[in-house]
């Protein structure tokens, strides 16, 4: 929020330096706390390991189910983690296409601001900034969301995990034509339309990525977690 400048010209170290010194107090605390956490002890490489058992079972015979082809040559355990991998990789594949979408935050959304009236009962609001906003709402919505939306919803409506990645896809996609409207607005009047127009596509878009993300990786996680302990 802040312009700061430096050398008769905006500091942008600054921007660099704080970002690096809290990753270090971070990093620190992290190595502080490592008499709290468990130890596992180091096994073989699993990504070796993973490839090594699909290569077995690809080269096994067709007339033997996929898995079943490597069962002389790997572990049960092993076999269990491999499938459960490939079960969380078909629910991540629509995953690069929400990031995608996501990240216009920082590249088209903050084009679009820049050609906004930023200031705000005066005070010059710097386009960037604009960021932020889903820093906070992720934070006010993730317990809006667990304590009363998906109680009240989940009365009338199974809650599935895939049925709220599916919302939160559907809900990203309106974020995108509520922009797509503000800024055929801005176009017509450039400079003229507040930057606080943006506030209704950043809280979308946050909606969505409780949905979808947040909701895939929990998902994600008791899916794995499953594969290994029943399969």
């Amino acid at each position: 929020m802040l312009s700061l400048h430096s050398f008769g010209g905006p500091c942008f170290s600054v921007a660099f330096v704080i970002p690096a010194v809290l990753m270090l107090i971070a990093t620190l605390i992290f190595i502080g706390g490592r008499n709290l956490y468990k130890h596992a002890p180091v096994g073989d490489d699993p990504i070796s390991r993973t490839a090594k058992l699909v290569l077995t079972c690809i080269r096994g015979p067709r007339s033997v189910p996929f898995f079943q082809r490597a069962e002389s040559h790997f572990s049960e355990g092993s076999i269990r983690e491999t499938r459960a991998v490939f079960r969380v990789l078909l629910l991540f594949l629509p995953l690069p296409v929400f990031w995608a979408l996501f990240d216009q935050q920082s590249s088209k959304w903050i084009a679009q601001a820049s050609k906004m009236n930023s200031y705000i009962f005066g005070w010059k609001l710097e386009v960037e900034t604009m960021q932020v906003l889903n820093a906070i709402f992720i934070l006010i919505l993730i317990p809006i969301f667990a304590q009363f939306v998906y109680p009240a919803v989940g009365k009338k409506v199974e809650l599935t995990p895939l049925r709220k990645m599916t919302t939160g896809m559907m809900v990203v996609s309106l974020a995108f034509v509520v922009s797509a409207i503000l800024q055929s607005r801005v176009e017509e009047t450039p400079g003229q339309v507040n930057i606080l127009w943006q506030v209704p596509q950043y809280i979308i878009i946050t909606v969505g990525e409780v949905l979808f993300s947040i909701t895939g990786l929990e998902f994600g996680k008791l899916w794995t977690t499953k594969s290994r302990s029943y399969d």
